[in-house]
């Protein structure tokens, strides 16, 4: 099955329905949408892996990729707070049990 199966495609330049402006600099913005399937955090360290390569190459053409939301970051930052409550939860528990055990 290739993609021509499931979907039409076009090729040229699309017309420009809006504006997008980062810095008062012309900017193209890009969204990238992850399978179901797909582990978000690693896909998004990726991602941010390859935006750094990408700058180091476009920086002598006076190009800058610039990530202004990164829901990854977000979703990372929550399950590690999670995690830092629950080892605090379970250090609280274990010291409570050992004093009023004694």
């Amino acid at each position: 099955m290739t993609l021509k199966d499931i979907a039409q495609i076009i090729f040229g330049v699309k017309e420009q329905t809006s504006y997008s402006r980062i810095n008062g600099l012309e900017a193209v913005t890009v969204t990238l949408v992850n399978d179901t399937q797909a582990n978000l955090i690693d896909l998004s360290h990726k991602t941010l892996s390859v935006i750094k390569t990408l700058n180091d190459n476009l920086k002598s053409q006076g190009v800058e990729i610039v990530v202004q939301n990164n829901n990854a970051q977000i979703m990372e930052d929550n399950l590690n707070e999670i995690i830092h409550l629950a080892v605090t939860g379970g250090i609280l528990a274990i010291l409570v049990l050992w004093f009023f055990s004694a």
